[in-house]
């Protein structure tokens, strides 16, 4: 009975304890707790890292800035992973150089986030974060995006794509809508113009791409066969916080296509007509394809060649009399590159 008296005794004063140590043992990160996010930031026009996998332990914010030690949230915080992000992309040293994090009467403050002094928009999975970057919580398999402003004005705004990933081919259309996240009255508008860009993942260069766009949809083609990422840039139209009309630029989440090379159907030969020192070439006739005829005299090991348009095509000056092979194939170009199909069936014609 003693035993459990005491035992008592000592987890009621704990809890005692506990009630009067309010934001401090659950506000603390802690470096047992990890997580691996997706992490994107820059400014309008520049991402500083884009779709970046970065790894924070829950104890890096208050290690470079102690007097976040009691704001921090569990585990790993925002904060936590900016700091991750920044000893990433510019080395341990340069922590506070290129990142300024403080605490305020009201929580956590950014002042400063990869060396740009005008900061910030935060927002997780498409989410926009109102909370201080200490007392946000992430976890492994989130999608981060970390925006810094392009002027005082901060009338910069949150863009995204419809999706994160999209497939085309080379020289199709990519229809993309652009959505833009208001702050100011917390909803989702259209972009007053929007420009579809690639983005240098290396050195977070954005190139534009010749993009159409109308009522929040953009049309744009690439024509290379490959994995790009690519974000919209433009202008949207809101109200400042003074009531004021005012144009902003948007910049955000960035999105993958995927590119694949144009695929063209085997071309047939449908007619072969011999003609006096000439024959006459018929051809399936293949959607937005044009052909390239190979020819050569029988026992030759050299063919010949003509490109053409048309599915019937003259070959003119050839030997009287001998025997001729000929075979076909389809080909389409996109972006100056001609892409193949495979040969037709070869098939003989004898020149009169």
């Amino acid at each position: 009975m003693k035993k459990f008296s005491r035992a008592l005794i000592a987890v009621l004063a704990l809890t005692m304890v506990m009630a009067f140590m309010p934001g401090m043992a659950f506000a603390e990160g802690t470096a047992s707790q990890k997580a691996t996010v997706t992490f994107s930031a820059g400014i309008p026009n520049q991402y500083d890292m884009v779709n970046e996998k970065v790894t924070a332990t829950g104890d890096l914010a208050e290690k470079y800035f102690p007097e976040l030690k009691t704001v921090e949230a569990d585990g790993v915080s925002y904060a936590d992973v900016l700091v991750a992000a920044t000893i990433q992309k510019y080395g341990e040293d340069k922590v506070t150089e290129y990142l300024g994090l403080s605490r305020t009467d009201y929580g956590s403050l950014v002042t400063k986030q990869f060396g740009h002094d005008i900061v910030g928009y935060y927002f997780t999975n498409g989410k926009y974060n109102a909370k201080g970057v200490s007392e946000i919580a992430v976890k492994s398999g989130d999608k981060l995006f970390a925006g810094a402003y392009s002027d005082k004005n901060y009338s910069d705004q949150y863009s995204y794509l419809t999706k994160t990933a999209y497939t085309a081919t080379a020289g199709e259309k990519i229809t993309a809508k652009v959505s833009v996240y208001d702050a100011g009255s917390g909803s989702t508008i259209r972009p007053a113009a929007a420009t579809l860009n690639t983005v240098d993942k290396s050195t977070g260069k954005l190139t534009a791409v010749k993009t159409y766009y109308k009522n929040g949809a953009a049309t744009f083609t690439l024509t290379k066969p490959g994995t790009y990422t690519i974000a919209p840039t433009g202008t949207v139209n809101i109200k400042s916080w003074t009531g004021a009309d005012i144009t902003g630029k948007i910049f955000g989440e960035a999105s993958t296509v995927t590119v694949r090379a144009p695929k063209i159907a085997t071309a047939k030969i449908t007619g072969l007509k011999a003609g006096t020192k000439k024959a006459t070439v018929s051809v399936k006739k293949i959607k937005g394809a044009k052909y390239q005829i190979k020819y050569k005299k029988k026992g030759s090991s050299k063919w010949s060649k003509v490109n053409t348009k048309l599915t019937k095509k003259t070959i003119k000056n050839l030997k009287k009399g001998k025997k001729y092979s000929v075979k076909v194939r389809a080909y389409k170009t996109v972006g100056g590159k001609n892409y193949f199909g495979k040969f037709s069936a070869t098939k003989t014609v004898k020149v009169k």
